[in-house]
């Protein structure tokens, strides 16, 4: 996925070269290389509250891009949306989160690897 995010974000910023806001190139690129650093370290995370605060922090991004370089009229209410749903359904991966650090006391991905969920706990992570 690393490799995969450093390859498709240059595209994704040549593929837009012909953007109607020539003032705004540079916050355009900005958004991009910030957002592909932090998808970079939600890839590298090894511990599922980074995992999880680096998640989030990928909407700050995703938000401008979408709000300011929209190609439609209703793109502040897309951004909006984009932002709240995805924001609203993350709260179920946090509670799942606590929920694994109540049980085994880490968030560790490595250390929780080597331990066991019964069949229900699994479930409802």
């Amino acid at each position: 996925m690393i490799l995969l995010t450093t390859f498709l974000i240059p595209i994704c910023i040549l593929l837009s070269w012909t953007l109607k806001l020539k003032s705004q190139v540079k916050d355009y690129c900005l958004a991009f290389l910030i957002l592909e650093s932090i998808l970079i370290g939600v890839f590298c995370s090894l511990d599922l509250l980074v995992f999880y605060l680096l998640f989030e922090a990928v909407l700050i991004p995703m938000y401008f891009i979408v709000g300011i370089f929209g190609s439609r009229e209703r793109k502040v209410r897309a951004s909006y949306l984009l932002f709240l749903y995805t924001l609203v359904s993350s709260i179920v991966m946090f509670v799942a989160i606590l929920f694994i650090y109540h049980k085994f006391g880490t968030t560790n991905y490595i250390t929780l690897r080597t331990f066991q969920l019964d069949p229900f706990s699994e479930k409802l992570c």
